[in-house]
């Protein structure tokens, strides 16, 4: 057994759904929930997906560690966005390693001047990683009224 067969349990798909409307999770993988809950929790995540370019799902053990995609905001601008599963804090970083990569990949194939992110406070070490700088604060943004940050990351080219 060599250092590569690690990753052979883990199954990296782009995430376009033959059904969105039948898209189910299973107890294990309940993502943590940003805006509202429940079936509307549902129908956000599935325009989310539907609306994003380079969607894709990391599942492991069939069961989903992160959906992750970027939304085209305006000409050569993204938002990223990342649903974490309770699973991607105990792959946490086969799941940095795999989303490095992404980035690296969708900064190298997609034309961008920006690229942004909203993130609780607790992220902000997180997103840092990925060399997002915060730009500012949303006041009360969250469902329960927290604060969240927007970070962004600029291509600096002429």
């Amino acid at each position: 057994m060599n250092g590569l067969d690690v990753f052979k349990k883990y199954d990296l798909k782009v995430a376009i759904f033959e059904d969105l409307d039948k898209l189910e999770f299973t107890e294990e993988e309940k993502l943590e929930q940003i805006f509202c809950y429940g079936e509307e929790y549902k129908k956000y995540l599935i325009e989310l997906i539907r609306h994003s370019v380079n969607c894709m799902r990391l599942k492991y053990e069939n069961n989903t560690i992160f959906i992750a995609g970027a939304l085209p905001i305006r000409n050569k601008i993204y938002e990223l966005w990342l649903l974490p599963s309770k699973l991607f804090y105990t792959h946490k970083l086969i799941s940095i390693r795999i989303l490095l990569n992404l980035l690296y990949l969708f900064e190298k194939e997609i034309e961008w001047n920006r690229l942004q992110i909203y993130c609780k406070n607790t992220f902000i070490k997180f997103t840092s990683l990925f060399n997002f700088q915060p730009e500012g604060v949303l006041r009360q943004y969250g469902r329960n009224r927290e604060d969240f940050f927007i970070m962004g990351k600029i291509r600096w080219t002429r």
